[in-house]
């Protein structure tokens, strides 16, 4: 879901004329921002719990190949946060 947000607001900002960083962007509310890291931590420990599964197929598991992504997200979210931040640091 955050995901294909992110990719509408990206696809549209000149359609809509939108000016970076939002004003109120719900995209980066710590509440989003703690579900996706949470969800990273419970993805991270399910790829690295040990199974009998042998080394390559262990690293194709569903988990590993989800972390990139969640990853992308999360820093994608952080930024947008920092940036809204930012645009109050001169007060």
């Amino acid at each position: 879901m955050l995901k294909s947000a992110l990719d509408y607001r990206d696809y549209n900002l000149g359609v809509y004329g939108i000016d970076l960083p939002m004003i109120k962007p719900w995209t980066s509310t710590p509440a989003v921002i703690d579900v996706v890291l949470g969800l990273f931590d419970s993805t991270t420990g399910v790829a690295q719990s040990p199974t009998p599964a042998s080394a390559a197929e262990q690293r194709s598991r569903e988990p590993n190949t989800q972390l990139p992504e969640l990853a992308a997200i999360l820093f994608v979210c952080i930024q947008e946060r920092l940036d809204w931040l930012g645009r109050y640091a001169w007060l």
